[in-house]
């Protein structure tokens, strides 16, 4: 069955558009994806690296309760509220699209935000270019 793979960073204007797109299957973006992970693994500074690991390995084994606990462990430490439960949210809010990103072969990603990101970053930054 053809499908037709949607790469989203979990906003709510993408996923409605999924639904109407015939055979539409969001797939996480991973740019949006380690942006919240390096985000909250930062916070344990020497341990930054460590905790990483540990997100994506709970990603790779399909382990949303796991990630959750990290989170709780992380903001008990760290008192970082407002980040962990930002990440917190996204997981819980995209984690089968974020499942779809790492194990569906066919959902092969997209780079499209990080270019434009970094191209718009550029041109519309404090010296705007013409």
């Amino acid at each position: 069955m053809k499908k037709v793979y949607i790469c989203s960073d979990g906003g709510s204007w993408i996923k409605a558009g999924a639904e109407y797109i015939y055979k539409g299957v969001l797939v996480s973006d991973r740019f949006h994806l380690s942006k919240y992970i390096n985000r909250v693994s930062n916070l344990m500074d020497d341990k930054a690296d460590e905790t990483k690991a540990r997100f994506y390995k709970y990603i790779y084994k399909n382990k949303l309760l796991a990630a959750k606990k990290l989170l709780g462990r992380i903001r008990t430490k760290t008192g970082r509220n407002d980040v962990t439960e930002t990440t917190r949210t996204y997981f819980e809010d995209n984690w089968d699209s974020i499942q779809r990103a790492f194990h569906d072969k066919n959902a092969l990603g997209c780079s499209a935000e990080g270019h434009v990101s970094n191209v718009y970053s550029e041109r519309m930054s404090s010296r705007p270019m013409g």
